[in-house]
């Protein structure tokens, strides 16, 4: 008998040596196990970092979540692992080591089983997706468990002087007071960290798709050279954009290549010509002396009339065109012969023709819209709307509400996109929201006119201008500001690269 009852009192005995763990040693453990788990974490995850890192620099926001969710995710398990191998194989922590505190079977202190260690790792790990919550127990329950300790039958225990005593009912009465506060708070977070997971994926969703319809066609670059018969991918991209089939952007990113290897510098600068327009002389002159004798090096139009590559004839026709030679731009675009360019030359005759029968063109526009695709007689109406609409509201033709009445801009250019910004000024409509997907630079003209015409404020427009906007957009707020009239000498200096105007006209105000 006495021999049965001698295990009963040796874990009486030893119980006796324990007490609760003071609260501070507990909170010391904690952050220490948590440091090392940290450190441990950030040598093994540098992948999901390199990552995570890569997609934050080049601006995709729905993979940079991911990653940033697989590494907490990583770092769960890293968490997970450190408790259990620590508990499993140490019966202790570097923490709980630290500051002399010991994880317990709540049955006889015995040391805890493989099983308990599990649990116990496996509740605390989910217990950092409560934000702390789980923890609460610790100040409401008698023996001091938080939840992880009372899924895993555990409690922690010190022999330390220094312990903590059962909680008092007052105290555990303001904790559970403190409970659906918390719990709620949480819940509000959650929400609001899934809305903002959702808001950022439909933004990156849209301008994927915004990138999707006005950049394909950077593709055609290397896909459809070969038919092209130009002399170099950076001239077919030349090609393509003389023809509003591709943007600056897909036209700087070839010639950036080829400046990269050294290869076809001349029409890499003429690109950088047409992309930068107030420093179209500066590279010309980079082309010629790059290529001595070719065909950036020419300036009289007879003498360039010799040189018959598609991006050649096409940079004569917009120079001609440029100069109000519209029946000599047209009859070079005729000129073109090549089988892959000639089904994309209606947009630039177009113009041509507009310039040349305005009033015949307006009253026969629709028929354009069987003879092109969609998109591009959608750029029709808009550059025929802008370029009517450039000095005198009144000339805006009828059939720019198909303009005006558009509601998503996923699919169109920077062009529709003016030309929709210069209607609504027009209309003076400044109150209705803007259309799905418009940019943000057209965005911020919008919010420029508005100031001027609400407040008469300048100050927007001449930061655009002074900026880095896009130099079809400077060209738009130097229209704007002409029409508005009362301008500084600084203005009409500013003013002057991008349009020309009456230098002896006299400002209503000096600035």
């Amino acid at each position: 008998m006495v021999l049965d009852n001698f295990s009963k009192l040796k874990t009486s005995i030893t119980s006796v040596r324990y007490r609760l763990a003071f609260i501070y040693d507990r909170m010391a453990a904690f952050v220490l196990d948590f440091t090392v788990i940290f450190f441990i974490h950030s040598f093994l995850s540098f992948y999901f970092k390199k990552q995570q890192n890569t997609a934050m620099i080049e601006g995709y926001q729905t993979a940079f979540i991911f990653w940033v969710i697989v590494n907490f995710m990583f770092f769960l398990v890293t968490y997970f692992a450190y408790h259990y191998i620590s508990l499993f194989k140490y019966k202790t922590t570097v923490g709980k080591f630290a500051f002399k505190i010991h994880l317990k079977n709540i049955w006889g202190y015995e040391e805890v089983t493989h099983t308990q260690s599990a649990k116990y790792a496996i509740w605390k790990t989910l217990g950092i997706l409560s934000l702390g919550l789980t923890y609460i127990g610790a100040f409401v329950d008698d023996r001091r468990r938080t939840l992880h300790e009372k899924m895993s039958d555990t409690m922690v225990v010190t022999k330390k002087q220094k312990y903590s005593p059962s909680p008092t009912i007052r105290e555990k009465q303001f904790f559970k007071g403190l409970l659906l506060p918390a719990q709620s708070l949480l819940g509000v977070l959650v929400i609001y960290a899934l809305t903002l997971i959702y808001n950022s994926a439909q933004k990156e969703i849209m301008d994927a798709s915004l990138e999707t319809s006005l950049q394909p066609k950077c593709e055609w670059v290397e896909q459809e050279f070969s038919g092209s018969k130009e002399s170099s991918r950076v001239a077919f991209s030349m090609s393509l954009y003389l023809l509003s089939e591709v943007d600056r952007s897909c036209l700087e990113k070839e010639a950036r290549a080829a400046f990269e290897a050294g290869e076809n510098l001349e029409e890499a600068n003429m690109a950088f010509a047409l992309i930068y327009p107030e420093q179209k002389e500066s590279f010309l002159h980079e082309a010629c002396t790059a290529a001595p004798g070719s065909f950036s090096c020419v300036n009289n139009l007879k003498a360039k009339a010799e040189y018959k590559k598609p991006h050649q004839v096409l940079w004569q026709a917009k120079e001609l065109f440029s100069k109000n030679k519209y029946e000599e731009s047209l009859s070079l675009l005729n000129q073109i012969k090549s089988a892959y360019f000639s089904d994309k030359l209606g947009y630039f005759k177009f113009k041509n023709y507009w310039k040349i029968k305005p009033t015949e063109m307006m009253s026969n526009i629709s028929s354009f819209s069987s003879l092109i695709e969609e998109d591009t007689f959608d750029r029709v109406i808009a550059w025929a709307c802008l370029d009517s609409a450039e000095s005198d509201c009144d000339s805006a033709p009828s059939f720019c509400s198909k303009i005006l009445d558009k509601k998503d801009f996923t699919r169109a250019g920077l062009e529709e996109e003016l030309s929709y910004v210069r209607l609504r000024e027009c209309k003076n409509q400044w109150s209705e929201d803007l259309p799905e997907a418009i940019s943000l630079e057209a965005a911020n003209l919008f919010y420029a006119k508005s100031r001027l015409r609400k407040y008469n404020d300048l100050r927007p427009l001449r930061d655009m201008l002074a900026g880095s906007a896009s130099y079809d957009v400077k060209s738009e707020i130097a229209s704007t500001m002409i029409r508005y009239g009362d301008l500084s000498k600084d203005d009409k200096e500013m003013l002057s690269r991008f349009k020309v105007i009456d230098s002896n006209r006299q400002p209503a105000s000096s600035e």
